[in-house]
Order: structure tokens, then C-alpha cells, then sequence
């Protein structure tokens, strides 16, 4: 049977459901992993990076947009989607860049069972939150 009486499952091709998944808010998990590196003693700079300095394939220090230098036996570039222009300031191309999405919030008069996150091959996602 389906396990999931409220939605059509007639027109599916083939499915995944794995019940173990879960997902997570993307800025609650960035503050709690910030908070825990700062009360290791990693400090934040609020700046740009504006330019590496490259020797062959290794950046050796970045140059801030205040005019700060950094040198570093290695560096990690999490500036999510803006990290292939930070790559590019290297040297590194990559495919990385931001994309547009549009996210809507609805609730419906109707109950339902617990539903799984569901993605479909035209990348319409949807997931239960709260009331929604």
C-alpha cells in the first residue's frame, strides 16, 4: 500500500524514501557551529577577501579588502555561493554560483499524514514545517 495516502503516487516512475533523512536550517546550524568555534578561540574578521598570493598551485596569504594580510600554510573558501569568484581571485575556476529559487509557505484546512521531504525531476521541491 501507499504510505503516504494523501499523495498520487499512479504517475511515479520509480521513488526513494528513506525515512532516516532528515534536513536542518542552514543558518541555525551556521550560528551553532560559529558559536563552538568561537569558544575554541577562532575569531572573525569582517572583511573581503580581495586577492591571493599564489607561488605554482599553493596560495600563500590573501589580501582583505582593509588592506590586512593573512599567510597561512592553507586556506578554505566557504563563502557558499560566492565561493567560485573567491576561487577565481586564486587562479581556480569552478563551477560555483548562486541560483535563483523561490520558497513559499502554505497551510492547508486538511490534515494529513507526516510526509517526507519530496523533490521531483523538475526541481520542485516540498517539505512539512511547523503547521505547514
Amino acid at each position: 500500500g501507499n504510505a503516504f495516502p494523501s499523495l498520487r503516487t499512479d504517475n511515479l516512475g520509480a521513488a526513494v524514501h528513506s525515512p532516516e533523512d532528515g534536513w536542518a536550517n542552514p543558518q541555525l546550524v551556521l550560528q551553532g557551529l560559529r558559536r563552538k568555534a568561537e569558544s575554541l578561540g577562532v575569531r572573525y574578521i569582517a572583511d573581503e577577501v580581495v586577492g591571493f598570493e599564489v607561488q605554482g598551485r599553493l596560495a600563500k596569504a590573501v589580501s582583505l579588502r582593509s588592506g590586512a594580510r593573512f599567510a597561512a600554510p592553507a586556506f578554505v573558501v566557504a563563502a557558499g555561493p560566492w565561493s567560485g569568484r573567491v576561487c577565481a581571485l586564486a587562479g581556480i575556476r569552478t563551477p560555483i554560483g548562486p541560483m535563483l529559487r523561490y520558497d513559499f509557505d502554505f497551510e492547508i484546512d486538511v490534515a494529513l499524514e507526516p510526509l517526507p521531504f519530496i523533490k521531483d525531476w523538475a526541481r520542485v521541491a516540498f517539505r512539512p514545517s511547523g503547521a505547514g
